[in-house]
């Protein structure tokens, strides 16, 4: 590993799944959930193994609120839930010049590394650590430096464009899309592209106009269809945040159960959580 890096909870770098009420369509009028019995590709999907590892895709249009809908996740099971972004896994050009880095489309499947991203969800999910690479924005490259990922009871994914893929859209156990207002999003990029990432005004509305919106029109609202449930308001949507802890919850119960240290002397399973909150205020927090 480059650099003394390590990361596990949140992003440092930046036939069970949850139930959705749906009319015919397959749209739950009434939450604003859209359920997705019939996939629309994305390959074919296995149980989870209980006691192992639960993938989480979190998708959606950029500044549609897929971070703070994550970061709403962390806190509440931190300790046991790790983040990647597929942002960090950009292709490097160590070789191209800044001027040629920035005139790249960077809202296209080509623009990732996501072999490499589906093959740590692979090792992850057997147990083994990974060496994430870092995106460094301002510079439109590959960091030289990385960092280490272990493996946990729930790993979360989000980018716009992970359902797009089919081999790394199959591997998620549960697939959230994020939707947003485009006026909404486009507002929130610009702020966190010219607050965050050292861009200016003038060069987040070109690439906005020239890539994003194209590329969100072609390949991100398709994708849409591959998710389990479609939300609006992304971390501020309370029913959908209930709806995921509690299939979250009843994962990280599973994996304690079968670790065996979590029982009654009869044998029985011991009750791990109130009101989303461990029993002993351990790692799980509230």
């Amino acid at each position: 590993m480059n650099g003394n890096n390590q990361y596990n909870e949140t992003n440092s770098a930046n036939a069970d799944n949850a139930p959705a009420r749906q009319n015919g369509n397959g749209a739950n009028s009434r939450n604003g959930y859209y359920g997705n019995n019939n996939r629309y590709g994305g390959g074919q999907r296995h149980s989870v193994p209980r006691g192992g590892t639960l993938l989480v895709g979190i998708a959606g249009g950029t500044g549609s609120g897929k971070s703070t809908f994550t970061r709403e996740l962390t806190y509440r099971f931190r300790g046991n839930v790790t983040v990647l972004t597929h942002d960090n896994y950009y292709k490097a050009h160590h070789d191209m010049p800044f001027e040629e880095r920035e005139k790249l489309n960077y809202d296209e499947p080509d623009a990732y590394d996501t072999a490499l991203l589906a093959e740590h969800l692979r090792l992850l999910k057997s147990g083994q650590s990974v060496e994430c690479p870092v995106y460094d924005f301002a510079l439109h490259d590959r960091s030289e430096e990385t960092v280490t990922v272990k493996p946990n009871k729930v790993i979360i994914v989000e980018g716009i464009l992970i359902f797009a893929d089919e081999e790394l859209c199959s591997l998620f156990d549960v697939r959230i899309f994020i939707d947003t207002d485009a006026d909404i999003r486009l507002i929130r990029r610009i702020y966190r592209d010219t607050r965050r990432r050292g861009r200016t005004l003038e060069s987040v509305l070109d690439q906005y106009v020239t890539t994003v919106k194209p590329m969100h029109e072609k390949y991100v609202e398709p994708s849409r269809k591959k998710a389990d449930m479609i939300l609006p308001d992304g971390g501020r949507n309370i029913v959908a945040l209930d709806m995921l802890f509690s299939r979250i919850r009843k994962h990280i119960d599973d994996c304690r159960y079968h670790s065996g240290g979590h029982h009654h002397k009869n044998g029985q399973r011991k009750k791990l959580y109130n009101n989303g909150s461990s029993q002993n205020q351990g790692s799980d927090g509230k």
